[in-house]
């Protein structure tokens, strides 16, 4: 008997990850679904009836989102609502981040348990989101490259981000696949990767970790392996950050402008994540407050 593919399985079991809402459902009714769908399907997709950019808006999904757990910091000023809309930075700009341009994005990671995206407008064309799991991409190469495989379970030199200044580490180590027990968990961020390969001052990439990324993007690319959803205004969506890889079309702002508020949250619930990722969020140990930036002068 022929094995679904993941887009298959995501299509078939839509019903588990997807509701729809006129008002954002009582936490204590879809908390136990949303645990479910996050560890079955890596997301879980609430469609609201849309409503204007205000702050006013910001503070009703803050208040909501806390019901989950606890709102993380995504700036060195101090920001727990990041909005994800072009801003015109290239790279290179002290300011620039990937989700701040309307650049098509590689499949990465972010630094959170949780990530959860509410789009406000979406774009007039393009910025289509993309969602691959870590478990599919880690079994293709270990069946097609075992040998690249081995390469993304050792560490990858990291620069520290721009969004980060006051983190005391200017680099550190991290795989790009790592385990708890059998369960296969995943971080990467390529362009910190390669800022700290550009970097006259540390190692360069080797040639078979260039490979080994390369093909790990290839295999995100795949279609079967992909969910490909363009978010409707007023969707809001949780995605694992920890199992689930995520990327994003390029796109084209002409009357309405691409905005999304992007949160990140650490949950009671989390589950206990590889040592290796203790450097990056804090605490790798289950139920703990862990990921986000930190506040500059904290």
């Amino acid at each position: 008997m022929k094995t679904k593919s993941d887009k298959e399985s995501f299509a078939a079991g839509k019903n588990n990850w997807f509701l729809e809402s006129s008002s954002l459902p009582e936490p204590r009714f879809v908390q136990a679904q949303l645990k479910k769908s996050l560890e079955v399907y890596g997301l879980f997709l609430i469609r609201t009836t849309p409503k204007p950019d205000s702050p006013e808006l910001k503070n009703e999904l803050k208040t909501y989102l806390k019901s989950f757990g606890q709102l993380l910091n995504q700036s060195p000023e101090g920001c727990d609502v990041f909005e994800v809309k072009n801003e015109g930075f290239e790279p290179g700009h002290p300011k620039f981040r990937g989700p701040s341009s309307n650049r098509r994005l590689t499949f990465h990671t972010d630094r959170c348990d949780t990530i959860v995206f509410y789009c406000v407008n979406p774009a007039d064309s393009g910025g289509i989101n993309q969602f691959v799991k870590a478990h599919t991409v880690y079994k293709n190469l270990e069946q097609e490259s075992p040998i690249l495989l081995e390469q993304l379970c050792q560490p990858f030199i990291y620069k520290r981000h721009n969004a980060d200044p006051d983190n005391p580490l200017k680099t550190y180590e991290l795989p790009v696949f790592d385990k708890v027990d059998q369960t296969v968990f995943v971080t990467l961020m390529t362009y910190l990767i390669e800022k700290a390969a550009n970097d006259p001052e540390l190692p360069n990439l080797t040639t078979q970790q260039k490979e080994a990324l390369e093909e790990f993007q290839k295999i995100c690319e795949r279609s079967e392996n992909q969910l490909e959803i363009k978010l409707e205004a007023g969707d809001l969506l949780f995605l694992d950050n920890t199992r689930m890889l995520h990327s994003r079309t390029s796109f084209t702002d002409v009357e309405n402008k691409r905005l999304y508020y992007r949160f990140w949250i650490t949950h009671a619930w989390s589950p206990d994540l590889p040592k290796s990722f203790k450097v990056l969020f804090g605490s790798s140990k289950a139920g703990t407050e862990r990921g986000g930036f930190k506040k500059l002068n904290q």
